[in-house]
């Protein structure tokens, strides 16, 4: 009888002990998703900005080939959400539309996840579950003025293969191979003075293009950046849709203090509607923002630390454009994205920052119209409009000798 009622307790402490397994393996967590005014204002006048890099983690970093099923469940929000699983190699990420189905999501590596914030007054509901809970681990996040401490201890005791850090208008998604880099930065005191660093940039940049709150239509956005590593990219680095990356796996160009790419990739959010509008200024106008930030920062030392004169070699860059535009009679067009970044340096330059800043937002003003059609408005023009009324000197002369085509002769 004593043998059976034995036999009889270790069945039901197995009945129990599965439950509490199968309970914590199925358990159910819910995270808000906090949506944000989009700012059309900015967007409409062909100004990307970031416009789909904000995204919200969910605080873990999900082990390889673990399903993470998910739903949204706030039935007054109507739109899907994008999950994203990421990392240093975009051609292992997965990404899935979220609904109010439950829908599931792996990866062959460990991956983090992420919810695109999405535009919109009402916020979403995210329900998650993890196929299995010991398949994850935390993921280190740092914010400003956030316990330094914690957050590397975090990331030693668990060895993750992934951490975050957090500014108000960026985020910069740092993989495991780079954690000796960000404990001893090098051209850093703190991480607090990196995240300080990058908010400079991006403050100085929306005040190159007028977002001083002074009407609608300069407002400020509130969407962040995504700062990444991406081995698989394009390039040396690229601006893209959802992020911004250097083509390696690592993020050491995010955290070098005069990186001109850092300036450069951030800076294509940056750019506008008009640009390439008659005339070409793909790789080229982005730069203006990087030459404003280093003169601005260094004075002439940028001449040593910058592009614009192919770091330190001020006299070979421009005997090289006195020649192609003296001796060879060379156009705008003719010229190489450095050369051409020079005269449109030297215009701004001559006009002033201020009417780069109002020919933005005369732009924005102009694509708030529903009758806008950007092919109406050429950069040539809205240069020589802008910077012949702020600058109070007839830029016409100069943009025709650079055989640039404005509307006055048309």
């Amino acid at each position: 009888m004593k043998r059976l009622l034995v036999i009889g307790l270790m069945y039901t402490m197995f009945f129990l002990i599965g439950n509490i397994h199968l309970h914590a393996d199925e358990r159910i967590n819910a995270k808000k998703i906090t949506s944000l005014e989009e700012p059309t204002w900015i967007f409409q006048a062909g100004i990307s900005k970031g416009k789909y890099h904000d995204r919200q983690d969910l605080g873990f970093i999900l082990k390889r080939n673990t399903p993470l099923k998910v739903r949204q469940t706030n039935p007054n929000f109507k739109d899907k959400l994008t999950l994203r699983l990421l990392s240093n190699d975009s051609k292992n990420e997965k990404s899935i539309q979220v609904g109010n189905e439950w829908v599931t999501i792996q990866g062959d590596t460990s991956l983090v996840p992420f919810i695109d914030t999405p535009y919109g007054e009402e916020h979403a509901v995210l329900e998650y579950q993890v196929g299995n809970e010991s398949a994850t681990k935390p993921l280190p996040i740092y914010k400003q003025q956030g316990s330094v401490s914690q957050f590397f201890s975090t990331w030693d005791q668990f060895d993750g293969e992934y951490a975050l850090l957090q500014g108000e208008s960026f985020q910069l998604f740092v993989p495991k191979k780079d954690k000796e880099l960000v404990r001893s930065l090098k051209d850093f005191q703190s991480l607090d003075e990196l995240i300080a660093y990058y908010e400079d940039i991006f403050v100085m940049y929306d005040s190159i293009i007028g977002l001083d709150g002074s009407t609608f239509e300069n407002k400020k956005s509130q969407n962040r950046y995504f700062l990444k590593a991406d081995i698989s990219g394009a390039g040396g680095a690229y601006y893209g849709t959802n992020w911004t990356a250097n083509s390696t796996d690592s993020t050491k160009m995010w955290l070098d203090k005069l990186s001109w790419g850092t300036l450069h990739e951030i800076a294509h959010g940056y750019q506008a509607g008009f640009d390439n509008q008659g005339i070409f200024t793909g790789e080229v106008s982005n730069n203006l923002f990087g030459v404003q930030y280093q003169y601005s920062k260094y004075g002439k030392k940028a001449d040593q630390l910058g592009w614009l004169f192919n770091f330190g070699k001020k006299e070979q860059v421009e005997r090289n454009l006195y020649n192609a535009l003296m001796k060879e009679n060379k156009n705008y067009d003719d010229l190489d994205l450095r050369q051409k970044l020079i005269l449109l340096t030297m215009a701004k330059q001559k006009a002033g920052d201020e009417a780069f800043a109002k020919m933005y937002q005369g732009y924005r003003k102009l694509a708030s119209n529903a009758a806008f059609k950007k092919g109406d408005h050429s950069l040539p023009d809205l240069m020589n409009q802008y910077y012949s009324e702020n600058g109070q000197v007839d830029f016409t002369p100069a943009f025709e000798r650079w055989a640039l085509s404005l509307i006055i002769n048309k």
